[in-house]
């Protein structure tokens, strides 16, 4: 019993202490083209299980809502919200890569996962 209260007491203290990570990224490719000049921003929120992506692209700034699938040592897995709950599908996702920065928009094709846009990101203080 001692080992499962310490278990949750160590993983939730970390998990709350997970700080909000703001990221600008820069595009670099989309559909296999090079492609430059659309900045899109990054809001991921480790505690809430939530990422908000931005497009300047758009003609008003939106922030799309995306689930946080998973965060290791090598991606972060965002998958986007396809209603007011939350419900996600295994069709897209945003893969960040922690290593390089690099963040790749995805789809799920019948010969696998193929990339459709990829952005250079850098750490921000705020938007």
């Amino acid at each position: 019993m001692k080992f499962i209260i310490l278990f949750f007491t160590i993983f939730l203290t970390a998990h709350s202490y997970a700080s909000p990570l703001y990221l600008k990224c820069n595009s670099l490719t989309a559909f296999g083209k090079p492609w430059t000049g659309n900045v899109s921003y990054v809001k991921i929120y480790p505690e809430r299980n939530e990422a908000l992506f931005q497009d300047t692209g758009e003609s008003e700034p939106v922030w799309a809502t995306h689930k946080i699938n998973y965060i290791n040592y090598e991606h972060i897995n965002l998958k986007p919200c396809r209603d007011l709950n939350c419900l996600t599908d295994d069709v897209s996702i945003k893969l960040i890569d922690r290593v390089t920065g690099i963040l790749r928009s995805q789809t799920k094709l019948d010969s696998g996962w193929h990339t459709g846009a990829t952005w250079q990101c850098a750490t921000t203080s705020s938007f």
